[in-house]
């Protein structure tokens, strides 16, 4: 969900991906109010565990939120 907002400010795909799992996640961004997207994915998980329980955008959230608790743990097991 947070690549979406990034192409919407029409970064290129290889900045993207360089934000979200690369050498830029820990970069303040001004225009993610000075929030490095590290951040902002945190931010996003907080939410989708605080949604009520139906609805198709809560789904997509905790959906997101899942996925990415399944990742770091695999990357901390490493």
């Amino acid at each position: 969900m947070l690549r979406a907002y990034p192409h919407y400010r029409r970064c290129d795909e290889a900045t993207i991906e360089r934000m979200i799992d690369g050498d830029l996640k820990e970069q303040p961004l001004p225009w993610l109010s000075g929030k490095s997207p590290r951040h902002g994915k945190e931010g996003l998980d907080v939410e989708a565990r605080r949604l009520p329980a139906d609805g198709p955008r809560a789904a997509k959230l905790r959906q997101y939120a899942n996925a990415r608790r399944r990742d770091s743990a695999g990357k901390k097991a490493d």
